[in-house]
């Protein structure tokens, strides 16, 4: 358990290095002020449309400029001059704000997730090494659960800094609960078909959160046939017991 702790924490450090690090650094600052970005390019070259408000139709009004002042009302009481330079300073005092942040949540996030995959993944090594034998006959199985929990960590990272499939929660939990059905299925050694059953089951399940465009047709079929398969298996449990 010490070597894959420390093995985690080594690769979460390397993954920070590399990518984690400047990626949510990335999130928590461009990402974040993006839009204002963009409103002050748009609306500095219109300085003299800044200054009317919004209301009246026939006033000359960048669009750039009613979606800043829509964006932040309280700018309207202020001369064009003074509110793009409170955008400026706004702008400027996030990404300020950011950098650490940024910094912090990353090698937060990357120890904490890679340190807990290293542990967990040589728990599950070891006990699939006394089952088996011999690396050969234990790594696919390995690979069964450590592959989905790699993608669960990427799919947490992307949910929490840039708020993938219109963050929506549900999509990362459905992944979550699939990645435990593999290492619930490996531990307790459940057969193959029974753990397909449920990989289907949930990759349905998460295909559909993902807002991919599958026929509902196909989703009833996936779940009808896990279901029958699950309940032939516990009926079979129940006959041996």
């Amino acid at each position: 358990m010490a070597a894959g702790l420390t093995a985690g924490l080594i690769g979460g450090l390397t993954a920070f290095i590399m990518t984690g690090g400047w990626a949510t650094v990335l999130a928590t600052t461009i990402n974040k002020s993006e839009m204002d970005i963009r409103l002050l390019a748009e609306v500095t070259p219109h300085r003299q449309d800044v200054a009317g408000e919004l209301g009246p139709a026939g006033g000359r009004q960048n669009d750039a400029a009613q979606t800043l002042l829509r964006r932040y009302p309280d700018l309207q009481a202020l001369p064009a001059e003074q509110r793009l330079a409170l955008l400026r300073e706004k702008i400027i005092s996030d990404i300020g704000v950011g950098i650490p942040v940024g910094i912090w949540l990353g090698i937060l996030f990357t120890l904490l997730s890679f340190g807990l995959f290293g542990t967990c993944g040589t728990i599950l090594a070891s006990v699939l090494m006394r089952r088996h034998g011999s690396v050969r006959h234990m790594i696919l199985p390995y690979l069964e659960g450590t592959i989905p929990a790699a993608w669960l960590i990427l799919f947490c990272y992307l949910q929490l800094f840039y708020q993938i499939h219109d963050a929506n929660p549900l999509f990362v939990l459905s992944f979550a609960a699939l990645a435990c059905a593999a290492w619930a299925g490996i531990l307790r050694d459940w057969p193959v078909y029974l753990r397909a059953s449920w990989y289907a089951a949930g990759i349905a399940a998460v295909l559909r959160l993902a807002q991919v465009h599958i026929p509902w047709l196909m989703d009833v079929f996936v779940y009808l046939v896990a279901a029958v398969v699950i309940i032939r298996h516990g009926l079979l449990q129940r006959r041996l017991a």
